[in-house]
């Protein structure tokens, strides 16, 4: 008698949290934080996973922002992975 074999759905999420400190009307610190998490198909043999693959990426964005008028800024930052 042969194994089964069966996979379940893929899951994918994203969670990201921001904030921005002004330190004056001109100046203003940032930082984006992001998680991504990808979890690969399961693939089965009716006991155990035989392939189980997760892949999680934290990315880390500081930045900090000049305002030369209410309507035009620049915005220079780094991102890590």
């Amino acid at each position: 008698m042969n194994p089964i074999y069966w996979t379940s759905a893929a899951q994918e999420g994203e969670l990201g949290l921001a904030d921005e400190f002004a330190l004056d009307q001109r100046w203003v610190l940032a930082l984006d934080v992001t998680e991504d998490l990808a979890k690969a198909m399961h693939l089965h043999d009716g006991i155990s996973p035989i392939l189980d693959r997760t892949s999680e990426n934290i990315s880390v964005a500081p930045a900090v922002e000049y305002n030369f008028s209410k309507s035009i800024g620049v915005i220079v930052g780094a991102n890590s992975r």
